[in-house]
């Protein structure tokens, strides 16, 4: 990733986007099917997750090797997701 982004940035940018990225405890590393398999186990009844924010759907060539390079995720369009939660 630091060789790529050299290529488009200097040095100290692509040193603090790579510490942000691989790093950093601020950035969500989960996927969205991943909420989806936590609420599905969880005790919660009557769960639905939504955008709060409107997706970004990413070109037809990224989202075919976002694929390939997570099997069995397909949802990387997402920005935010509101989860709305009934106590069982």
């Amino acid at each position: 990733m630091y060789s790529y982004l050299l290529d488009h940035t200097d040095a100290e940018t692509a040193g603090e986007i790579v510490s942000q990225v691989y790093h950093s405890e601020n950035l969500n590393r989960l996927f969205v099917e991943d909420y989806e398999a936590y609420f599905r186990n969880s005790r919660f009844s009557g769960v639905s997750l939504e955008s709060f924010v409107p997706d970004v759907d990413p070109p037809p060539e990224v989202q075919r090797e976002l694929e390939r390079l997570h099997p069995g995720r397909q949802q990387f369009s997402k920005i935010g997701i509101l989860a709305r939660c009934h106590k069982a």
